[in-house]
């Protein structure tokens, strides 16, 4: 072997010894730590607000009182590290950081205006990896900005509920229980939402859901096509030419009780938008499922397949599991792994990654990660990327 290639093997060992070490560092403290941690709430939390209940609460985390008006605002901030073992890029290495900050006014009955300011570093490894998957999803697109900004109404004793503003769809649509939120389940992108559905940027928008009865949800919901997340939305929405984006969905959730379980089904339609330089129409269907079993268990599955390619993808298939305390005495913690794969353009790629998310404190959490790539869509070698990182999540 040449002293070059001695010196990269030298650096892959040296990089894996550390992210390792890293990870042998959390589970020690999982097995030491007695503590109990700010998670994604549920509606046993005595935290869960339920005058959020539509609005996906993976960035809301815990909210706190802030005025006796009606006042609750929140302040996350998330800072991760991934690195490439593999070569011809081992090394590779992304550090990031980001923060979101909530605030909901309550106003009259059964209304709130709730606004996000969200911003970070936008650095991913997607360009020297050259999938189509996504390793990341907790880049930010600038360091500071407004991307959500709504109104959002309970009618009918909350059988009806409708928000208006600037919106983001993904906390509306194709949410899963296990696989929905890369603050404290899952980084890859794929493995968050769809990436089949092409859901425009947080935008100018609205929506409706109507729950008839415990067991079936129906909703629908519509968007600026051409927006801008960084940008208000007001100079984009209501141009003929830009259109809107529109998706319908309806779920029916057979045991609400014992063994929770949703299973959701889904079509939208995008219309040509001359900012991404699409020249026709697009359109398709997809599925989302996830279903508690006994053991702590939550199995989750989705499938996706547009009538024209989406992100180089012409079908989309994720499965994969959850599993609550994996260690005994760890109620918080959380065991995850996923499977995605993508039919692409070119040829087909496939991403599993497994993480364990690791309460240490009450208002901390570390995860670490490890994905696997096989042949990336932009690799014309077919390589197999294996990456590694951390994940350390601090709730205010």
């Amino acid at each position: 072997m040449s002293a070059g290639g001695q010196a990269k093997s030298a650096d892959v060992l040296a990089e894996g010894f550390r992210l390792w070490l890293g990870v042998a560092f959390c589970l020690a403290l999982a097995a030491l730590c007695p503590g109990e941690t700010a998670s994604r709430p549920t509606e046993d939390d005595p935290d869960f607000d339920p005058n959020w209940n539509w609005v996906e609460q993976c960035h809301v985390q815990r909210s706190h009182r802030l005025s006796d008006f009606g006042t609750f605002g929140s302040l996350l901030v998330t800072a991760d590290t991934q690195s490439i073992l593999t070569q011809p890029s081992a090394g590779k290495n992304r550090t990031g950081a980001s923060y979101v900050a909530s605030l909901k006014q309550d106003l009259w009955s059964d209304a709130a205006l709730i606004a996000y300011m969200e911003g970070g570093t936008t650095y991913t490894l997607d360009h020297i990896i050259g999938d189509s998957l996504g390793n990341n999803h907790l880049a930010e697109p600038a360091a500071f900005y407004i991307p959500r900004v709504f109104l959002l109404q309970h009618l009918f004793d909350m059988k009806v509920q409708i928000v208006a503003g600037k919106i983001d769809l993904t906390d509306f649509f194709d949410i899963n229980r296990a696989a929905n939120c890369e603050i404290v389940q899952f980084l890859s992108d794929s493995l968050v939402n769809n990436p089949t559905i092409p859901f425009p940027q947080p935008g100018i928008g609205a929506g409706a859901r109507f729950v008839p009865a415990p067991w079936l949800y129906l909703q629908a919901g519509t968007g600026d096509a051409s927006a801008v997340a960084t940008e208000s939305g007001l100079n984009t929405a209501f141009h003929d030419h830009n259109g809107n984006f529109g998706i319908f969905e309806f779920g029916l959730s057979p045991s609400p009780s014992a063994h929770p379980g949703t299973y959701r089904f889904m079509v939208w339609y995008d219309p040509a938008s001359p900012r991404d330089d699409q020249s026709q129409d697009n359109h398709g269907f997809a599925a989302n499922f996830d279903q508690v079993i006994p053991g702590n268990l939550t199995l989750f599955f989705r499938y996706g397949r547009p009538e024209h390619p989406v992100n180089g993808l012409s079908d989309f298939v994720s499965a994969g599991l959850q599993l609550k305390e994996p260690l005994p005495g760890r109620s918080k913690d959380t065991l995850g792994c996923g499977l995605a794969y993508g039919n692409g353009t070119s040829h087909d790629e496939t991403l599993i990654e497994l993480d364990y998310n690791l309460h240490l404190a009450d208002r901390i959490s570390i995860t670490p990660v490890m994905q696997v790539i096989a042949d990336p869509a932009e690799d014309p070698d077919d390589r197999t990327v294996v990456l590694a990182g951390l994940r350390a999540v601090c709730v205010f």
